[in-house]
């Protein structure tokens, strides 16, 4: 698993690049210069966090199923599939409503992200005996929702793409 998303991590970042290189080379670009490369760099931080996250849990030696990570997954790959959504509707202008319903999506399900970690948290501080373990796990789920984080910024650089294009 791993070296799966250390793959992706990788096809992230020269993906990333190859869109700086061409937005060096272009006279004329569909959006904001600034945007498109702000639009590429968080994007790019969505799969080095969920690469972060993979590296940790080897790191850390956890094994098994955690089903609150699980829970945590679901919603991570909602908000990736809604940070899709968005970047997709950029394409044309009328899809705006598709991309501001993506955009808000992220931003709730945002939300959900900071109370799960924030109850799970409580959950793990509350029974865990051993202050090694709630150190590993704490990491773990402030990264989770990181990842929420940084498609919420990916989606407020596409709501201000939106706004200047109307």
């Amino acid at each position: 698993m791993l070296d799966r998303m250390a793959q992706i991590e990788h096809e992230g970042d020269n993906a990333a690049h190859t869109i700086i290189q061409r937005l060096n080379k272009t006279f004329m670009t569909p959006f904001d210069r600034q945007d498109v490369h702000a639009l590429a760099m968080e994007m790019d931080d969505i799969t080095d966090m969920i690469h972060n996250i993979v590296s940790r849990l080897r790191v850390y030696d956890i094994h098994g199923v955690d089903q609150d990570l699980v829970e945590f997954a679901v919603v991570i790959e909602q908000s990736v599939r809604a940070v899709s959504r968005a970047v997709g509707g950029l394409r044309h202008s009328k899809h705006a409503r598709v991309v501001f319903d993506a955009c808000v999506e992220v931003n709730r399900l945002e939300n959900v992200g900071d109370t799960m970690r924030d109850r799970v948290l409580a959950e793990i501080f509350a029974t865990a005996k051993d202050p090694i373990t709630v150190i590993k796990w704490k990491d773990i789920y402030q990264d989770a929702e990181t990842v929420l984080d940084v498609c919420e910024d990916v989606v407020h650089v596409i709501a201000s793409i939106m706004v200047k294009q109307a």
